[in-house]
């Protein structure tokens, strides 16, 4: 009966371990678009017709908004997949088109939420061109990192808003990690 006492408290905290760690494990993959990732919970879909330099896009998008759990180390995860048009895929293969199209889309996402870049980095995917940044949210609030990749005519942006002080979390890393182009 001793013994039991003296083990009883580590039993349960390994059990309670454990059982969060199932819980935390339970993520929704998702399928849309030409691509599959990992949520912490279903995305709500949303479609909308942007005006651009290219003329009218579709852009549909698929958002996470975690900020009311206090468990999840992000507030947002969010996949955009932009169609663009046709004419487009050619000009993909050029590097200088590809360097000024990331270029432009990294001035406008940092314009759009008044934040400052605070790095940048060239990326790929299946051997397509992308970009991953880090913006800075409300004068340190926030980090916003995006990565955002040019497959053919889809431009595919991956978003995940966290607290800066929860910058680099283990959460954020999974959900961009989970993205992949589905053939």
């Amino acid at each position: 009966m001793i013994r039991y006492k003296k083990i009883a408290p580590a039993l349960l905290l390994v059990i309670s371990i454990l059982s969060f760690t199932v819980v935390t494990a339970d993520w929704v993959v998702f399928r849309s678009h030409g691509f599959v990732a990992s949520f912490p919970k279903k995305p709500e879909a949303d479609s909308q017709v942007i005006n651009s330099a290219f003329g009218k896009l579709q852009m549909n998008s698929f958002m996470y908004d975690a900020s009311a759990d206090s468990t999840d180390e992000n507030l947002v995860y969010g996949v955009m997949a932009t169609k663009y048009p046709d004419s487009l895929a050619k000009a993909a293969n050029n590097k200088a088109f590809i360097k000024g199209f990331f270029d432009g889309v990294t001035k406008g996402s940092v314009k759009s939420v008044n934040g400052k870049l605070l790095s940048e980095k060239d990326i790929e995917l299946d051997g397509y061109p992308g970009k991953e940044i880090r913006v800075d949210f409300q004068n340190g609030l926030a980090v916003i990192r995006m990565r955002i990749y040019m497959v053919k005519t889809m431009m595919f942006t991956l978003q995940t808003i966290c607290y800066t002080e929860k910058d680099e979390n283990k959460s954020m890393y999974r959900f961009l990690e989970s993205f992949s182009l589905v053939k």
